[in-house]
């Protein structure tokens, strides 16, 4: 198992999310799940919990139900826990002062690697079906595709040098960037997903010293090809790399400099920068 940093807040957010939207489709008794961190996944996120013997519980990679599905990075279901011979009873303790039955454990995979774990489980007769963890595969699903995004933005961020680097980022690292993930807010399904893409790009924007105006009104399409200009794209390039017509295009230039009280693309641009819209 790849070892990362401990998860981000926003990234526990996202877990606990998860975990009630777990809840909801499971109908079991017991959901909880965690995020990986040096040395396993670190438990963080409980509904139906009767002790606080699982809290903090780091399951290590091999070791018990979770640590076996984070090597194997497939779903496994135990039906009677105290009794199965296939996994290891590394966590028995906490787990039976639950009074767990059932179990089932399913990996947040992102690309090649285990990010995190979800569990439902049952105190009853009645194990944990196939049906339920169909439903807790497509969550642990979203939930990658958020920590994916999550990922890209830092990648982005890093590359520009916005934190890490002394030396300020060019216009152009900047332009290229912001660019990069409004076309990968145009990717995603997910409005939570979208809105997070689209505030990093605000924060991209939102430097000091520009000057606050009132909103023109600028569709994201219009603010897409904007972008575009910026880095200097012709209108076949930005049709292209917007898969857009090119006459849509000239209709999106247009309106945009309309709302700017502009004449050309040109003059469009250097208004849209100065009222902060574009870097």
């Amino acid at each position: 198992m790849t070892v990362i940093p401990w998860a981000r807040p926003d990234a526990e957010n996202q877990l606990r999310a998860t975990i009630r939207a777990c809840h909801e489709v499971s109908g079991t008794d017991f959901v909880y799940g965690g995020l990986i961190c040096a040395g396993g996944v670190r438990l963080s996120s409980f509904i139906g919990a009767r002790t606080r013997g699982l809290h903090g519980l780091l399951v290590r990679p091999g070791m018990g139900l979770g640590g076996q599905v984070s090597e194997a990075q497939r779903p496994q279901t135990v039906f009677d826990y105290a009794a199965d011979k296939g996994i290891t009873h590394d966590y028995d303790r906490p787990v039976l002062r639950e009074g767990i039955r059932s179990a089932a454990a399913i990996p947040v995979l992102v690309g090649q690697q285990t990010r995190g774990l979800l569990y439902a489980a049952t105190r009853a007769d009645t194990p944990v079906g196939g049906r339920v963890v169909e439903e807790m595969v497509k969550l642990a699903g979203r939930l990658a595709d958020r920590l994916q995004i999550d990922d890209e933005v830092d990648i982005r961020l890093r590359l520009m040098g916005a934190s890490l680097s002394p030396a300020p980022a060019s216009s152009e690292d900047v332009r290229d960037v912001y660019r990069e993930l409004r076309v990968l807010s145009q990717m995603v399904d997910d409005p939570i997903l979208r809105g997070r893409l689209l505030q990093a790009t605000q924060r991209l924007i939102g430097r000091p010293g520009a000057v606050p105006e009132p909103d023109p009104g600028l569709t994201l399409r219009e603010i897409d090809v904007l972008a575009e200009v910026a880095l200097g794209c012709t209108n076949r390039q930005i049709a292209d790399r917007l898969s857009l017509a090119t006459e849509t295009v000239k209709a999106y230039l247009k309106s945009a400099s309309h709302k700017l009280g502009t004449e050309n693309r040109f003059q469009a641009l250097s208004e849209a920068r100065r009222r902060g819209l574009v870097p």
